[in-house]
C-alpha cells in the first residue's frame, strides 16, 4: 500500500493525502456515502477534502456523527459531539455529516449534559425548597401565612410541618 492510498479508493470516499512530519491527512469525498440522492452520487457531488480536525463527520457502521480528530494508522480517529470516548473508523466509509445530523447530534450532546448536571425539572416531593401556593386560594394563602409565623418565630419544626401541610394541599387540589 503506498502512503497516498487508504483501502477503499476505488469506491471513490477517502483517501490518505501527503504525510506531512509522519502523520497522514485523511480526505473524505463529499458526498453521501455512495448512496444516490437528487440523481446525484458520491462521485459527482465534489472533489476530495482533507479533513481537519473537529471536522463533522457521519460514520455508518457506528450510525453516528463523530468530530475528526485524527488518522491512526488506516483508521480515523472520530470522537463523539461534546466529548466522550474516541472510536476508530474506517476513513472509506466516512462523509461529511448532513446538517440534520449535526443538530440532532448537537441537541443529544446538550441534553446529556443538561443530564449530567441535574437541569431536569424540579421533584415535586423534594422538601428541601419550601413549596409556592397558588395565586387566589384561600387554604393556599393561609397555610403560607402559618409557615411564613413559624419562621418569624424560629420554630423550624412548625415551619416544616405547615410544608408538608402545604405539599399535600397543592398535590389533592391543584393537580389534575
Amino acid at each position: 500500500m503506498s502512503p497516498h492510498s487508504v483501502g477503499a479508493l476505488s469506491r471513490g470516499h477517502a483517501r490518505t493525502v501527503g504525510n506531512t512530519q509522519g502523520s497522514s491527512a485523511i480526505a473524505v469525498r463529499a458526498g453521501f456515502g455512495g448512496k444516490e440522492r437528487n440523481g446525484m452520487t458520491a462521485e459527482t457531488t465534489a472533489e476530495s477534502e482533507p479533513l481537519k480536525r473537529g471536522a463533522l463527520v457521519y460514520d455508518p457502521t457506528a450510525g453516528r456523527v463523530g468530530e475528526y480528530q485524527d488518522a491512526s494508522g488506516p483508521y480515523a480517529l472520530l470522537r463523539p459531539v461534546g466529548g466522550g470516548r474516541e472510536w476508530q473508523a474506517d476513513p472509506a466509509a466516512l462523509r461529511p455529516a448532513t446538517q440534520r445530523e449535526r443538530l440532532r447530534a448537537g441537541v443529544r450532546a446538550a441534553n446529556e449534559r443538561a443530564r449530567a448536571a441535574g437541569a431536569s425539572a424540579p421533584d415535586p416531593e423534594d422538601l428541601s425548597r419550601p413549596p409556592r401556593p397558588v395565586h387566589g386560594c384561600t387554604t393556599c394563602t393561609e397555610l403560607a401565612g402559618r409557615r411564613d409565623a413559624a419562621q418569624a418565630e424560629h420554630d423550624r419544626s412548625a415551619e416544616t410541618d405547615t410544608n408538608v401541610l402545604l405539599c399535600r394541599h397543592l398535590r389533592q387540589e391543584h393537580r389534575a
